[in-house]
């Protein structure tokens, strides 16, 4: 079972990396600025993918991993829900804006909500990871008890505070 773990855990580690990269590489571009209609069709087909590569590859992957071992679906499958469901839903909104200002702008571009969907997602995820990567650890026996409890209690403080920034600001 702990070489399925690590296998699985492996899977996962290079899958958050890739997932990283890429919002990543959306933030900077959208940084960058000065974007003329083309290189703002460019940035849509991007978030098109990145939400495509979402739903269809990351979450799905994350799921399987989460209930591989009863120990980390125990822990985390419910965590992992409200996870889901807060960043599927900021990527519906983070579409449906860029949608909005290919329609109906000419040719200029606030992309400040986007950046705040990407960056929003992008500690959601990563506050996620942390505690997969620190739940696998502790499965296994490489990180004690006392030390995995304090992590897992700080990413139930940062988990409340984006589910509530999550309601007030995104909902």
């Amino acid at each position: 079972m702990v070489n399925q773990t690590n296998t699985y855990a492996n899977s996962v580690n290079e899958l958050l990396n890739k997932f990283n990269k890429i919002i990543d590489r959306i933030i900077e571009g959208i940084k960058e600025g000065n974007l003329d209609e083309r290189k703002f069709n460019k940035l849509h087909v991007a978030i098109k993918e990145f939400i495509k590569f979402s739903k269809d590859i990351t979450f799905p992957i994350i799921f399987s991993f989460v209930n591989s071992n009863d120990y980390i679906r125990d822990k985390l499958s419910n965590d992992f829900s409200e996870i889901k469901f807060m960043v599927l839903k900021l990527l519906d909104k983070l579409l449906e804006s860029m949608d909005n200002m290919k329609d109906n702008t000419h040719g200029t571009y606030d992309l400040t909500i986007l950046l705040e969907y990407l960056e929003f997602i992008s500690v959601i995820m990563n506050n996620f990871a942390y505690i997969i990567y620190d739940t696998i650890k502790y499965s296994q026996g490489q990180v004690t008890e006392e030390d995995y409890l304090k992590h897992y209690d700080e990413f139930k403080i940062n988990l409340k505070e984006n589910k509530k920034k999550f309601d007030e600001k995104f909902r």
